[in-house]
C-alpha cells in the first residue's frame, strides 16, 4: 500500500453522519481524491458530543478501510474538529479593588479580564455543566463593558480609580468533547495531524483570509443545531449555538401531514424542486402533498428559527454584522435566508448560501451529501494540510503537568495558567493578617505586611501574563507569598506625649496624674501586646475637666462650672452661677483649658449667686472684714453691706444678675453695741449706765464706731 505523503485525511464526526475525506493538493488547489459517508444507525452522537466511542470507532474504521481500498493509500494520521454546537458561553463580571486611587495599567486590565474568565468558568460549575473545574477549555472572550468606580468607560487603560470592573462573554469547550475525539483517534491508531473547531474549519475555506477583517457571521445549520461564528478585526470574535435547526422543520412536516420522519426529511430536502409528492401517511392512505402546502406549514417554524439565529448573531457581535454566510443542509430550507436578512435588517444580498461549487480552492464533490454539507469536512482537511496548518490546539507544561488549550488567537501565559485552574488571586501579593481594634469606641486597623507578587517562569526566564507561548513551552507558576502578620504593642498606636504624666496642685495638695489605659476592661500599659479585636479605653489628662474627673471621680457633666463676669466697686470680678466653680485661686478656669504641670486648681463653693438677694449675702460673707480686740479677745467682724446698686440703680432683690453688670455697694460702720450682739453679750439699759467703753485708751460709748485693729475695753463701775 502506498504512503500517504502529500495527501490529507480529514474525519468529520457529525450528529447524523461520519464523513471521511482524502484530499490531494496541486498548485494550491485541494482536490477530493475519495470520500466516504456513513449514517449513524444508532444515536452515538448527541449535539456534537460522542456518547458511544466504540460505535464511532467502528464507523471510522469502516470509512478508513473503504478509502484505503479505493485509493491504495495507507492512512496514518487525520485532521479532526470539535463541533461548534458543543461550545458553552457564560457571562461574568470581574472586579478589582485597589487600596487607593491609581492609574490603570495594562497589567491591571489583564488581571481584571483573567478574573472575569475565571468567574465565568465557576458559573458553568454552578449551573451543573461540568463535573470538575478542569473540564473546560477556554476558547475566547468578548468584552461587553468596562467600568471605573462604577462609571462606564469605553477604554479602561490609563483611567484612574479605586475600583475597576469588566463584563464579558466567555466561550468554553468541554474537555470531554476533545477527550472523546482523541479516544477515537487512539482506538484507530492514528496520529492527530490537526485539531480545530468546526466553525473555524468551515470559515477557513468559505471566508477568504483577506475578508477576515470584515464583520461577517458564518451560520452552519445542521440537523439539531445552528452553529454560529463571527469574524471581525482579522480574527474570530465569538462563537455561539442555537438549539433549533433542520429537524424542527422535518418534525413540523411529519406532524402536519401524518407521515413518518424519514419521508418528511426526504420531502424537506427536495422542497426547492417545487413539485408535488405522493406518500403514504400513518393511516396507510396514499396522499398527494403540494410543495406550497409544505412551505405554508413550515412558515412559522422557519420564521422562529431565523429569529433565534439572528438574535444570537446580534448577541455575539453586539449588533447586526455586515453580512451572513450560511452553510449546512438546513440553510437550504426555503425562505430561511430571506427571513434572517429581514430580522437583521440587512439587504437580501447580504445573507447568502455557500455551496461546494463556490469554493475556489477546493475541487470535487462528496456524492452522498449536499454541496453545502461538504464545506465543514473539506475545511477540516484544508486546516490539516501541514503547509497551511495553524496550531489551533497546543500543549504546554505547567508546573510539571501537560495542559492542552485552544489557541484561536496568539496564546499567552494567562491562557495556560487559566487552563491549569490557577486562581487569579494567587498572582497577587497576599498581605499578612492585620489587627483590628477599637479605641474609645472607634474602629482602627493595622495592616499586615504586603507580601510578594507571584512569579511566572517561561522556559527558564521571567514572564508576564501577556507573554506569548508556543506548543511545547514549559511554564512554572509560583504563587504570591503571604506577608508577615501585623504585630504591635498598645503604646504603638499612641504618640509618646499621650502618656506624659501631669503634676498639679489641687486644693493646696500636690497630685501626679497619669492617663488612664484599659484593654478589654482591664488596666493595661503601653508595653502590653495589642491583640486582634481588643477594645482599648484611653482617658488622657489634657484639660482641667480631665484632671477634676480623675481626682474627684465625678462625671464632668455634673460640674456646670458656670459663672458671670462683672465689675464690683470698679474692679473686675466674677460671680459663681453654679454650686462649684473651678479657679486658679483668683480667676475661674475653663473646663476645656489645657492643663499644665504645676497647674493650681481650687474649688469655689460659694455659689450660686443669681439674684441681688444672694449677692448681698455673697458680699457680706466674702468681703474682707476687720479684726479687733475686745477685752483682750481677738474678733473678726464683717461690716454690713448696704445700698447695693446694679448698673447705677437699686434693683429688686429678685433681679437676675447677668454677665457685664456693674455692681456698687457700701459698708456701714460697726458700733460697740453691734459687737455685743455679735458675741451674744446682752446688757440691759440700766446696766449700760454703769459700764464704761474705752477704745484705744479713750473713752467712748455703745454707739461709737470701731475700725480695724481697734482695742476695745468694757469696764464696770
Amino acid at each position: 500500500m502506498s504512503d500517504l505523503k502529500d495527501k490529507i485525511f480529514a474525519l468529520d464526526i457529525g450528529t447524523r453522519t461520519v464523513v471521511g475525506l482524502l484530499l490531494g493538493k496541486e498548485q494550491g488547489i485541494y482536490k477530493i481524491i475519495s470520500s466516504q459517508v456513513i449514517t449513524h444507525n444508532s444515536r452515538a452522537m448527541y449535539d456534537g458530543q460522542i456518547h458511544d466511542i466504540q460505535a464511532v470507532t467502528g464507523m471510522a474504521e469502516e470509512i478508513i478501510a473503504a478509502l484505503e481500498e479505493d485509493t491504495g493509500y495507507e492512512i496514518e494520521e487525520a485532521g479532526i474538529a470539535a463541533a461548534g454546537r458543543a461550545l458553552k458561553t457564560a457571562e461574568a463580571t470581574g472586579e478589582i479593588d485597589f487600596s487607593r486611587k491609581k492609574k490603570i495599567s495594562s497589567a491591571d486590565v489583564r488581571s481584571l479580564e483573567y478574573a472575569a474568565v475565571q468567574k465565568a468558568r465557576e458559573k458553568l460549575l454552578d449551573e451543573g455543566m461540568e463535573d470538575g473545574q478542569s473540564g473546560y477549555h477556554f476558547v475566547g472572550m468578548t468584552v461587553k463593558e468596562y467600568r471605573v468606580d462604577g462609571i462606564f468607560v469605553r477604554e479602561i487603560l490609563h483611567q484612574q480609580g479605586r475600583n475597576i470592573e469588566v463584563d464579558i462573554i466567555a466561550t468554553f469547550l468541554p474537555r470531554i468533547v476533545v477527550d472523546s475525539l482523541l479516544s477515537v483517534m487512539d482506538n484507530l491508531g492514528l496520529r492527530v495531524s490537526s485539531l480545530t473547531l468546526e466553525p473555524m474549519a468551515a470559515s477557513r475555506i468559505v471566508i477568504p483570509g483577506d475578508m477576515y477583517n470584515f464583520n461577517l457571521a458564518l451560520v452552519d445549520i445542521g440537523a439539531g443545531t445552528a452553529d454560529i461564528a463571527v469574524t471581525k478585526g482579522g480574527s474570530m470574535k465569538g462563537f455561539g449555538m442555537v438549539p433549533v435547526a433542520g429537524d424542527e422543520i422535518t418534525e413540523t412536516i411529519a406532524e402536519k401531514f401524518m407521515i413518518d420522519y424519514h419521508q418528511a426529511e426526504e420531502i424537506k430536502c427536495r422542497l426547492e424542486e417545487d413539485e408535488n409528492y405522493r406518500v403514504r401517511n400513518a393511516l396507510g392512505s396514499e396522499i398527494e402533498i403540494k410543495s406550497e402546502d409544505i412551505r405554508d406549514a413550515a412558515e412559522e417554524r422557519v420564521k422562529e428559527m431565523a429569529g433565534l439565529v439572528g438574535e444570537e448573531i446580534k448577541r455575539l457581535n453586539g449588533g447586526a454584522p455586515r453580512g451572513v454566510i450560511c452553510i449546512g443542509g438546513g440553510s437550504l430550507i426555503p425562505g430561511f435566508t430571506d427571513k434572517l436578512a429581514g430580522y437583521l435588517k440587512l439587504d437580501g444580498d447580504r445573507v447568502g448560501i455557500r455551496n461546494a461549487e463556490d469554493l475556489k480552492d477546493v475541487e470535487g464533490r462528496i456524492d452522498a451529501i449536499a454541496g453545502s454539507q461538504m464545506i465543514t469536512p473539506a475545511g477540516i482537511g484544508v486546516m490539516a494540510d501541514s503547509a497551511e496548518r495553524d496550531e489551533v490546539f497546543i500543549q504546554v507544561e505547567v508546573n510539571g503537568e501537560m495542559i492542552s488549550l485552544f489557541a484561536l488567537q496568539e496564546p499567552e501565559v494567562k491562557d495556560a495558567i487559566l487552563q491549569a485552574d490557577v486562581d487569579p488571586k494567587q498572582l497577587r501579593p497576599r498581605p499578612g493578617r492585620g489587627l483590628t481594634y477599637t479605641l474609645n469606641g472607634e474602629v482602627h486597623s493595622i495592616p499586615g505586611e504586603p507580601g510578594d507578587a507571584g512569579r511566572i517562569i517561561l522556559n527558564g526566564e521571567n514572564a508576564k501574563l501577556d507573554t506569548q507561548i508556543e506548543n511545547g513551552d514549559v511554564l512554572e507558576f509560583h504563587p504570591g507569598e503571604e506577608g508577615a502578620d501585623a504585630e504591635a504593642k498598645i503604646g504603638d498606636v499612641f504618640d509618646d506625649e499621650d502618656f506624659e504624666a501631669k503634676k498639679i496642685i489641687f486644693a493646696d495638695e500636690e497630685i501626679v496624674l497619669e492617663p488612664g489605659l484599659k484593654a478589654d476592661g482591664r488596666r493595661a500599659g503601653p508595653e502590653d501586646e495589642l491583640q486582634d479585636g481588643m477594645e482599648i479605653e484611653y482617658s488622657p489628662v489634657q484639660t482641667v475637666a480631665d484632671a477634676v474627673e480623675k481626682i474627684c471621680e465625678v462625671e464632668i457633666s455634673d460640674l456646670n462650672n458656670e459663672f458671670i463676669e462683672v465689675k464690683i466697686n470698679g474692679e473686675g470680678s466674677y460671680l459663681p452661677r453654679s454650686e462649684i466653680v473651678l479657679t486658679d485661686g483668683d480667676n475661674p478656669l475653663d473646663l476645656d483649658e489645657e492643663i499644665t504641670s504645676e497647674q493650681e486648681i481650687f474649688l469655689d463653693r460659694r455659689g450660686p449667686v443669681l439674684t441681688v438677694r444672694q449677692l448681698k449675702n455673697f458680699l457680706q460673707e466674702n468681703r474682707k472684714g476687720i479684726t479687733i480686740e475686745f477685752n483682750s479677745s481677738r474678733l473678726q467682724l464683717s461690716k454690713p453691706v448696704e445700698n447695693i446698686r446694679v448698673n447705677g440703680s437699686e434693683q429688686e432683690e429678685d433681679y437676675q444678675l447677668k454677665s457685664g453688670d456693674v455692681i456698687e455697694y457700701e459698708c456701714r460702720e460697726i458700733t460697740v453695741d453691734e459687737i455685743l450682739k455679735h458675741i451674744n453679750y446682752g446688757i440691759s439699759r440700766d446696766v449700760k449706765d454703769e459700764v464704761s467703753i474705752i477704745i484705744n485708751g479713750s473713752e467712748a460709748d455703745f454707739s461709737s464706731s470701731v475700725s480695724d485693729s481697734d482695742e476695745i475695753e468694757m469696764r464696770f463701775s
